[in-house]
């Protein structure tokens, strides 16, 4: 019988934490950078890169999207610790 109410007890807490848990993913939204379409050669081997416009760090689009990406990344602001 103790070991049932101890059970019960484990099960309870993990499908609470499971449940803040799903909660908290399901309120982080991340930006989507926009792709576009490149094809790089390489030796006879076509490579896309898509998110090339990323590596230039001093592009405002890039800025925007790092910014974007910044605030996406308010994990302990969404707990309600």
């Amino acid at each position: 019988m103790i070991i049932m109410n101890k059970i019960k007890k484990i099960i309870y807490i993990l499908l609470t934490v499971a449940l803040f848990h799903t909660n908290l993913i399901a309120r982080l939204k991340y930006p989507a950078p926009k792709k576009v379409i490149q094809t790089d050669d390489y030796i006879g081997t076509k490579v896309e890169a898509p998110y090339r416009w990323l590596k230039n760090d001093n592009s405002d689009e890039t800025r925007a999207n790092r910014k974007a990406d910044r605030r996406s990344r308010r994990y302990p602001e969404l707990c309600d610790v």
